[in-house]
């Protein structure tokens, strides 16, 4: 009997102790949970993976957008010599107004890329503008005296979304008894600006 007793004394205790740590474990709960350093280490472990990933992020989409509108300057690059070409074999050997497919292809290419297309002469003064805004005025900016001169030049407006290409336009007739050292430089006989939008590119980024 003292055995049995005994053993039921021991019994006893463990379930004492055993439910005396249920009480301290209901009693605390998540609290003691979220005060433990495997919550806290846990919760570490997820800000550094969402600070790295933000990070990630940022910097693709800064690389997708810096690749996107290098993408589109150089397009615009390459309309923009096309444009001059025809210009300098049209609009500078005939009457302007006699020229409405030049003024077609313009006012498209400004409408095309949601933008502006002013060219001028030789002198800086406006023979066409998509917005109708300078014709006849002179444009004095360091971009378009520098074109007179054969310089092109890209400007960005990130405020606006928009950039801007300043180029001259050359004249296309070369003599043909004469070898490339002896050529002279091409004359400018104009500057072509054309403001066209990149607000596409920072919507996708």
């Amino acid at each position: 009997m003292c055995t049995q007793n005994g053993d039921w004394a021991i019994i006893s205790s463990i379930r004492e102790v055993w439910e005396l740590k249920l009480e301290k474990k209901n009693a605390y709960g998540l609290s003691g949970f979220f005060r433990s350093m495997r919550f806290r280490a846990v919760v570490i472990v997820m800000f550094v993976g969402c600070c790295v990933g933000a990070l990630f992020f940022a910097a693709s989409a800064l690389f997708v957008r810096q690749r996107g509108i290098s993408i589109r300057n150089d397009s615009m690059q390459d309309s923009v010599t096309k444009i001059s070409e025809k210009l300098a074999r049209n609009v500078y050997t005939v009457t302007y107004a006699q020229q409405p497919d030049i003024t077609r292809e313009l006012e498209f290419a400004a409408s095309y890329y949601r933008g502006r297309v002013t060219v001028t002469d030789a002198n800086l003064n406006v023979i066409f503008d998509s917005y109708s805004l300078e014709y006849d005025k002179y444009i004095i900016s360091s971009e378009a005296i520098a074109a007179l001169r054969g310089n092109s030049s890209i400007t960005a407006d990130a405020s606006e979304n928009m950039n801007e290409i300043v180029a001259p336009i050359y004249e296309t007739t070369v003599t043909a008894t004469q070898n490339a050292a002896q050529n002279p430089p091409r004359q400018v006989l104009g500057v072509i600006i054309v403001n066209y939008s990149v607000e596409d590119i920072y919507d996708l980024t």
